[in-house]
């Protein structure tokens, strides 16, 4: 009895303590070279129907890394994950421009996902396109 009490209360333990913790995440938002690639230091899962801001983040895809700002929401049954981020980078004809990322992931698998994004110059230019995502723990988190 005393075994069994000790050993649902060290479950119970590491639960909350896994849940709680903090963890370098990255978001790949399409394929190697043409997506983005969002790396969240300290990222915690927010609780389900809940969202959590995406602090000490930064787009890591470009030997710069810019940083971003963005919202991590949890549905309410706990299996869909959005993250939404922005930046402001300079793009590839030296144009400073915004890129604006929305990312679907079942949870917890946090593969075969679905990502949306929109970018837009100041010379005018704008683009959009979608791909798969897929999110896991960085170690160690990519820093360009």
């Amino acid at each position: 009895m005393r075994r069994m009490k000790i050993a649902g209360i060290t479950l119970a333990a590491l639960l909350v303590a896994g849940t709680a913790s903090a963890v370098d995440m990255c978001f790949d938002t399409g394929s190697p070279g043409l997506g983005y690639l969002l790396v969240v230091k300290s990222y915690k899962r927010p609780r389900p129907g809940r969202c959590n801001a995406l602090t000490s983040a930064y787009e890591a895809s470009t030997s710069v890394p810019y940083p971003a700002v963005g919202t991590a929401c949890l549905n309410a049954f706990g299996n869909t994950l959005h993250v939404h981020w922005t930046t402001l980078r300079t793009n590839s004809g030296g144009y400073d421009e915004e890129v604006s990322v929305r990312t679907t992931l079942p949870y917890p698998s946090l593969a075969g996902g679905v990502t949306r994004y929109v970018t837009r110059a100041l010379n005018g230019e704008s683009a959009g396109g979608a791909g798969q995502s897929a999110a896991s723990r960085c170690e160690p988190a990519p820093i360009p």
